[in-house]
């Protein structure tokens, strides 16, 4: 009985998998969507009723921010200063994410050599500080790029520039920049 269940398991898992491969080939725009929808919603609902309070607030806030800025992309004429104010929010996300992570990351470590002997504390405290500092630098970190790249194709269609284009010129340049250094 318990290894039928196993094996259904295994089979569901992988059948999932190759599905959501191909639904990321075949259909990128409405994958990305619902997988954004879906990260930006389950945690917080999640969260709501676990009372988990400071993942809604730090939410909240992440939210309200980011709608603000979502909101100067999407306007019909686009304000001078509004790629810059995206640059800025999207590269402080990334770096603030960068940073929780490192921290995150570097208290786990810290943990398994046992400093926290060295303070007079659990390993439980220390793992559980570092495991959500982690966990906040990686999923703020993920949703604002998913995110910053929505609204940049968002603005680049804005100001009429194709995101097709805007590789193709990307990759020109990359060539003639190595032509430019391999012939020096």
């Amino acid at each position: 009985m318990h290894a039928a269940m196993i094996i259904i398991f295994f089979v569901i898992l992988v059948v999932s998998q190759i599905a959501l491969v191909q639904w990321k080939q075949r259909h990128f725009h409405s994958y990305q969507m619902a997988t954004l929808a879906a990260m930006w919603i389950i945690p917080v609902v999640i969260s709501l009723r676990n009372g988990y309070w400071r993942f809604i607030g730090f939410w909240v806030l992440f939210s309200v921010i980011t709608g603000l800025v979502a909101k100067k992309v999407t306007q019909s004429p686009i304000e001078r200063t509004t790629p810059r104010l995206v640059y800025k929010w999207f590269y402080f996300l990334y770096k603030l994410s960068l940073f929780l992570g490192i921290v995150g990351y570097i208290i786990i470590v810290l943990t398994l050599l046992g400093v926290n002997f060295i303070f007079g504390s659990m390993p439980q405290v220390w793992m559980d500080c570092g495991g959500l500092i982690m966990f906040y630098g990686l999923y703020y970190g993920v949703l604002g790029q998913d995110l910053a790249e929505i609204c940049s194709n968002k603005m680049a269609l804005h100001i009429g520039v194709s995101v097709k284009v805007l590789y193709l010129f990307f990759n020109l340049l990359f060539c003639a920049f190595t032509y430019y250094i391999v012939h020096q």
